[in-house]
């Protein structure tokens, strides 16, 4: 009788089939530093004088007239919107240095000011990837609800959003829409 000896990728997959116990989040310290202090202080320099002096583009019509009539904004010729560098200093130090959400049920499930890595997937891409025919395609609600069910499935998941913003619906629906499709599949 021959013994049949098992590949490390099938003894792998043997173990996949068996539910993995929970493991609890070691807390971590993440702290990415891609640039130091003085280049990230050049870059906000960089920032007030193109936000001040050449300005950008707002199109829509209520959120330009309470910048240029409300915040001190002005609007040259060419149409952009210029910010003045003490508006923009304001308006920055006024953010809270953490965020915290909740989930349907009001516990809080991230805290930015904790060192526990948080996931969730990848949100509004330009197309998605059709897992059944493999295409590349517009995102559909049919997907968004899908991934809901994917994100509630999936304890290492923390929070669910949308892949992309649904183009089977009207466009002043899709912010709607896509709330609806995964709060109907998921409570995180």
């Amino acid at each position: 009788m021959a013994v049949r000896k098992t590949s490390k990728r099938q003894r792998l997959q043997a173990k996949r089939g068996a539910k993995a116990p929970a493991m609890p989040r070691a807390q971590k310290s993440l702290k990415l530093t891609v640039i130091d202090a003085a280049a990230a202080a050049k870059i906000h320099e960089a920032v007030l004088r193109i936000l001040e002096e050449i300005g950008v583009i707002i199109d829509d019509d209520a959120t330009r007239d309470l910048l240029i009539h409300d915040h001190g904004c002005h609007q040259s010729d060419d149409g952009y919107v210029h910010y003045p560098e003490a508006l923009v200093t304001k308006a920055l130090s006024s953010l809270s240095d953490r965020v915290q959400l909740y989930d349907r049920d009001g516990r809080k499930v991230i805290d930015t000011s904790d060192r526990i890595p948080r996931f969730c997937p990848g949100h509004n891409c330009v197309q998605i990837l059709d897992f059944k025919t493999g295409e590349h395609r517009p995102c559909l609600r049919a997907d968004l609800e899908m991934t809901g069910k994917v994100c509630a499935a999936l304890p290492n998941i923390d929070m669910a959003c949308s892949l992309g913003y649904p183009g089977d619906v009207p466009v002043e629906n899709e912010s709607l829409e896509t709330v609806k499709a995964l709060t109907s599949h998921c409570g995180k």
